[in-house]
Protein backbone atom coordinates (compact mmCIF):
# COMPACT_ATOMS: atom_id res chain seq x y z
CA UNK A 1 0.00 0.00 0.00
CA UNK A 2 1.36 3.41 -0.96
CA UNK A 3 1.55 6.12 1.72
CA UNK A 4 -0.99 8.89 1.36
CA UNK A 5 0.01 12.44 0.45
CA UNK A 6 -0.28 13.69 3.98
CA UNK A 7 2.26 11.11 5.20
CA UNK A 8 4.64 11.91 2.36
CA UNK A 9 4.42 15.65 3.02
CA UNK A 10 5.10 15.44 6.76
CA UNK A 11 8.22 17.36 7.77
CA UNK A 12 11.02 15.97 9.87
CA UNK A 13 9.86 18.00 12.83
CA UNK A 14 6.33 16.56 12.65
CA UNK A 15 7.72 13.02 12.42
CA UNK A 16 9.81 13.67 15.50
CA UNK A 17 6.80 14.73 17.51
CA UNK A 18 4.87 11.61 16.57
CA UNK A 19 7.67 9.01 16.73
CA UNK A 20 9.07 9.66 20.20
CA UNK A 21 12.59 9.09 21.51
CA UNK A 22 12.39 5.28 21.63
CA UNK A 23 11.37 4.80 18.02
CA UNK A 24 13.97 7.27 16.81
CA UNK A 25 16.61 5.35 18.74
CA UNK A 26 15.60 2.15 16.92
CA UNK A 27 16.51 3.74 13.59
CA UNK A 28 19.48 5.63 15.07
CA UNK A 29 18.14 9.10 14.29
CA UNK A 30 18.20 11.87 16.88
CA UNK A 31 16.20 15.04 17.09
CA UNK A 32 19.25 16.98 15.93
CA UNK A 33 19.48 14.75 12.84
CA UNK A 34 15.87 15.55 11.96
CA UNK A 35 16.49 19.27 12.34
CA UNK A 36 19.65 19.02 10.25
CA UNK A 37 17.73 17.29 7.45
CA UNK A 38 15.01 19.93 7.51
CA UNK A 39 17.52 22.80 7.45
CA UNK A 40 19.56 21.13 4.69
CA UNK A 41 16.45 20.81 2.53
CA UNK A 42 15.66 24.46 3.10
CA UNK A 43 19.23 25.38 2.18
CA UNK A 44 18.99 23.43 -1.09
CA UNK A 45 15.73 25.18 -1.93
CA UNK A 46 17.29 28.58 -1.30
CA UNK A 47 20.44 27.76 -3.30
CA UNK A 48 18.35 26.61 -6.26
CA UNK A 49 16.21 29.74 -6.02
CA UNK A 50 19.29 31.95 -5.85
CA UNK A 51 20.77 30.30 -8.94
CA UNK A 52 17.52 30.72 -10.89
CA UNK A 53 17.22 34.38 -9.91
CA UNK A 54 20.82 35.15 -10.84
CA UNK A 55 20.32 33.54 -14.27
CA UNK A 56 17.04 35.41 -14.72
CA UNK A 57 18.73 38.73 -13.91
CA UNK A 58 21.40 38.05 -16.53
CA UNK A 59 18.67 37.42 -19.12
CA UNK A 60 16.68 40.49 -18.09
CA UNK A 61 19.70 42.81 -18.22
CA UNK A 62 20.72 41.45 -21.63
CA UNK A 63 17.21 42.00 -22.97
CA UNK A 64 17.19 45.50 -21.47
CA UNK A 65 20.41 46.39 -23.30
CA UNK A 66 19.08 44.95 -26.57
CA UNK A 67 15.79 46.82 -26.22
CA UNK A 68 17.61 50.09 -25.50
CA UNK A 69 19.54 49.64 -28.74
CA UNK A 70 16.33 48.92 -30.64
CA UNK A 71 14.71 52.03 -29.19
CA UNK A 72 17.67 54.24 -30.15
CA UNK A 73 17.66 52.83 -33.67
CA UNK A 74 13.91 53.38 -33.98
CA UNK A 75 14.21 57.00 -32.79
CA UNK A 76 17.11 57.68 -35.17
CA UNK A 77 15.13 56.23 -38.09
CA UNK A 78 12.14 58.41 -37.21
CA UNK A 79 14.32 61.52 -37.02
CA UNK A 80 15.91 60.69 -40.38
CA UNK A 81 12.48 60.81 -42.05
CA UNK A 82 12.73 64.62 -41.82
CA UNK A 83 15.73 64.65 -44.18
CA UNK A 84 13.51 64.43 -47.27
CA UNK A 85 11.72 67.62 -46.21
CA UNK A 86 14.89 69.60 -46.96
CA UNK A 87 15.87 68.03 -50.28
CA UNK A 88 14.44 70.94 -52.27
CA UNK A 89 16.33 73.49 -50.14
CA UNK A 90 19.63 71.69 -50.76
CA UNK A 91 18.94 71.48 -54.50
CA UNK A 92 18.10 75.19 -54.67
CA UNK A 93 21.28 76.23 -52.88
CA UNK A 94 23.38 74.09 -55.19
CA UNK A 95 21.65 75.63 -58.22
CA UNK A 96 22.51 79.09 -56.88
CA UNK A 97 26.22 78.25 -56.97
CA UNK A 98 26.79 77.14 -53.39
CA UNK A 99 29.32 74.36 -52.93
CA UNK A 100 29.74 71.74 -50.22
CA UNK A 101 26.12 71.95 -49.18
CA UNK A 102 25.69 69.70 -46.16
CA UNK A 103 22.52 68.63 -44.44
CA UNK A 104 22.94 67.43 -40.85
CA UNK A 105 20.38 66.12 -38.38
CA UNK A 106 20.87 65.89 -34.63
CA UNK A 107 18.26 64.41 -32.34
CA UNK A 108 17.54 63.83 -28.68
CA UNK A 109 14.55 62.42 -26.85
CA UNK A 110 12.89 62.42 -23.45
CA UNK A 111 10.04 60.59 -21.80
CA UNK A 112 6.77 62.39 -21.20
CA UNK A 113 3.55 61.51 -19.42
CA UNK A 114 2.07 60.34 -22.70
CA UNK A 115 5.16 58.46 -23.90
CA UNK A 116 8.15 60.31 -25.33
CA UNK A 117 9.03 63.18 -27.65
CA UNK A 118 11.90 63.55 -30.08
CA UNK A 119 13.63 66.89 -30.64
CA UNK A 120 15.37 67.22 -34.00
CA UNK A 121 17.70 70.02 -35.12
CA UNK A 122 18.23 70.23 -38.89
CA UNK A 123 21.22 72.24 -40.10
CA UNK A 124 22.21 73.20 -43.65
CA UNK A 125 25.72 74.57 -44.14
CA UNK A 126 27.11 75.74 -47.46
CA UNK A 127 29.81 77.79 -49.17
CA UNK A 128 29.53 79.96 -52.24
CA UNK A 129 31.57 79.23 -55.35
CA UNK A 130 35.22 80.11 -54.81
CA UNK A 131 35.13 82.10 -58.09
CA UNK A 132 32.78 84.61 -56.47
CA UNK A 133 34.40 87.62 -54.90
CA UNK A 134 32.08 87.44 -51.89
CA UNK A 135 33.23 83.90 -51.03
CA UNK A 136 30.93 83.79 -48.00
CA UNK A 137 30.06 80.79 -45.87
CA UNK A 138 26.76 80.33 -44.09
CA UNK A 139 24.34 77.95 -42.38
CA UNK A 140 20.70 77.76 -41.43
CA UNK A 141 19.00 75.52 -38.87
CA UNK A 142 15.52 74.47 -37.91
CA UNK A 143 14.12 72.66 -34.87
CA UNK A 144 11.20 70.24 -34.86
CA UNK A 145 9.52 68.03 -32.29
CA UNK A 146 8.14 64.59 -33.13
CA UNK A 147 5.91 62.28 -31.15
CA UNK A 148 7.37 58.82 -30.69
CA UNK A 149 5.87 56.45 -33.24
CA UNK A 150 4.32 53.01 -32.67
CA UNK A 151 7.57 51.05 -32.93
CA UNK A 152 9.37 53.40 -30.56
CA UNK A 153 6.47 53.30 -28.10
CA UNK A 154 6.55 49.50 -28.16
CA UNK A 155 10.24 49.47 -27.27
CA UNK A 156 9.74 52.10 -24.58
CA UNK A 157 7.02 50.03 -22.91
CA UNK A 158 9.18 46.92 -23.13
CA UNK A 159 11.96 48.79 -21.31
CA UNK A 160 9.57 49.80 -18.54
CA UNK A 161 8.34 46.21 -18.15
CA UNK A 162 11.90 44.89 -18.06
CA UNK A 163 12.86 47.46 -15.44
CA UNK A 164 9.95 46.36 -13.25
CA UNK A 165 10.79 42.66 -13.65
CA UNK A 166 14.44 43.36 -12.86
CA UNK A 167 13.54 45.27 -9.70
CA UNK A 168 11.31 42.44 -8.47
CA UNK A 169 13.99 39.82 -9.19
CA UNK A 170 16.66 41.89 -7.43
CA UNK A 171 14.51 42.31 -4.31
CA UNK A 172 13.68 38.60 -4.26
CA UNK A 173 17.36 37.73 -4.63
CA UNK A 174 18.24 39.96 -1.69
CA UNK A 175 15.64 38.13 0.42
CA UNK A 176 16.99 34.72 -0.61
CA UNK A 177 20.57 35.77 0.19
CA UNK A 178 19.43 37.09 3.57
CA UNK A 179 17.65 33.81 4.34
CA UNK A 180 20.77 31.85 3.38
CA UNK A 181 22.78 33.96 5.78
CA UNK A 182 20.31 33.20 8.58
CA UNK A 183 20.29 29.40 8.25
CA UNK A 184 22.36 28.92 11.41
CA UNK A 185 19.83 30.99 13.33
CA UNK A 186 17.01 28.98 11.75
CA UNK A 187 18.66 25.74 12.85
CA UNK A 188 18.98 26.95 16.45
CA UNK A 189 15.34 28.00 16.49
CA UNK A 190 14.24 24.66 15.04
CA UNK A 191 16.21 22.71 17.65
CA UNK A 192 14.70 24.88 20.36
CA UNK A 193 11.20 24.21 18.99
CA UNK A 194 11.82 20.46 18.98
CA UNK A 195 13.13 20.57 22.54
CA UNK A 196 10.07 22.53 23.64
CA UNK A 197 7.75 19.95 22.09
CA UNK A 198 9.54 17.14 23.89
CA UNK A 199 9.58 18.98 27.23
CA UNK A 200 5.85 19.62 27.02
CA UNK A 201 5.30 15.84 26.85
CA UNK A 202 6.65 15.13 30.35
CA UNK A 203 6.03 16.35 33.89
CA UNK A 204 9.71 17.00 34.51
CA UNK A 205 9.94 18.83 31.21
CA UNK A 206 7.07 21.10 32.13
CA UNK A 207 8.74 21.88 35.46
CA UNK A 208 11.94 22.78 33.64
CA UNK A 209 10.00 25.04 31.29
CA UNK A 210 8.43 26.75 34.29
CA UNK A 211 11.92 27.43 35.68
CA UNK A 212 13.00 28.89 32.34
CA UNK A 213 10.10 31.33 32.37
CA UNK A 214 11.53 32.94 35.50
CA UNK A 215 14.02 35.66 34.42
CA UNK A 216 17.69 34.65 34.74
CA UNK A 217 16.92 31.65 36.99
CA UNK A 218 18.31 28.95 34.69
CA UNK A 219 21.27 30.91 33.33
CA UNK A 220 22.41 32.61 36.53
CA UNK A 221 25.87 31.58 37.75
CA UNK A 222 25.95 31.09 41.51
CA UNK A 223 28.76 32.90 43.30
CA UNK A 224 31.04 30.81 45.54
Amino acid sequence: MQPNDNTVDETGLQLLGEAGIGKLADIQVTKDDIVTIAVARREQELLAQRSELEEELVRLRKRHTETETQLEESIEAQAETLRTNYTDAVTTLQACGFKNVKLDLEHSWEETKSGAKISVVVSISCRQNRNDDSDCDGSISSSQTLKLDIDGSKHLKALADLATSTEVAEKTLLTVRRDLGQLSSLERQAKAQVALQLLHNSKVGKQLLAMMEKPNKLLTIKKA
